[in-house]
């Protein structure tokens, strides 16, 4: 019978039960420290530990001066909805595989796009990646930048 008379009724905040409900702002600041451990991007980015740049080396490398000139169109990128990075990507590469014909050297150039923005992303990532994941990602630009040299000659 209490059973169905407290169905209704929420609990006060200091007796709620931990992991269920919590106080109110707790929650959110529970996921931000776990998306902040795991390197999670949130609403607001990446956190400051999982976003910082490695910049070990000095200031007057190659490798932070490349990390300086990128960081503005990453942060261009990052404003703009995730789908987009998902979809327009794909279209060029999809863009690039099916144009033939007279718009051969089109579907190259497309295709050529897309090696070339996975290349920049692979170098921005490139130390903290593992042997296994460089490999592979190489790998992947190698074939997409082949077939554009081979969709320019018009064999494929």
């Amino acid at each position: 019978m209490s059973q169905g008379k407290d169905k209704g009724r929420k609990r006060p905040a200091s007796t709620a039960k931990p992991g269920k409900q919590g106080t109110p702002g707790t929650q959110g600041r529970q996921r931000s420290a776990s998306a902040a451990r795991s390197g999670v991007r949130g609403p607001q980015g990446p956190s400051t530990a999982a976003g910082r740049s490695t910049t070990r080396a000095a200031s007057g490398s190659r490798r932070a001066r490349f990390e300086q000139v990128s960081a503005r169109p990453l942060t261009a990128l990052h404003r703009l909805p995730r789908w987009i990075m998902v979809v327009a990507p794909g279209l060029f590469l999809f863009g690039g595989l099916v144009l033939t014909g007279p718009w051969a050297l089109l579907g190259a150039l497309l295709l050529l796009l897309v090696g070339l923005f996975l290349g920049w992303l692979l170098a921005l990532a490139w130390p903290r990646l593992s042997g296994a994941s460089r490999m592979l990602r190489l790998i992947i630009i190698v074939a997409i930048v082949g077939l554009a040299f081979f969709k320019a000659l018009g064999r494929f």
